[in-house]
């Protein structure tokens, strides 16, 4: 990175916020080798992500107020695989969720 772009750089997860992430995925045996080219080289991507959640299939829409999953992306610096994780299952947005909202699958 050049100093130029050092200057332009804008942090946008709090480093507190990335170290717990990476605590969380460590202790669930997360960050492991890229499952693509066996690379060990991961990065935390700077920015959070979403999937928005849709009933109709036939109507795709961005801005249409949908639920949305809000995601952290950790990258592959080799060869670029994207893995995408949860912020709720890593319990770091769930003072933003309803402990019902927050159950797995198997429990309901």
């Amino acid at each position: 990175m050049t100093k130029r772009e050092e200057q332009k750089y804008v942090e946008l997860i709090p480093q507190e916020q990335k170290e717990l992430v990476i605590k969380r995925l460590q202790g669930r045996g997360a960050l492991v080798p890229c499952s693509r080219c066996g690379s060990g080289e991961l990065i935390l991507e700077d920015g959070y992500f979403h999937l928005v959640v849709q009933s109709d299939l036939h109507n795709i829409s961005i801005a249409d107020g949908s639920p949305a999953i809000p995601l952290i992306a950790i990258v592959c610096r080799n060869c670029g695989a994207i893995y995408l994780h949860t912020l709720i299952a890593l319990g770091v947005f769930d003072n933003a969720v309803d402990e019902k909202d927050n159950e797995t699958l198997d429990k309901k």
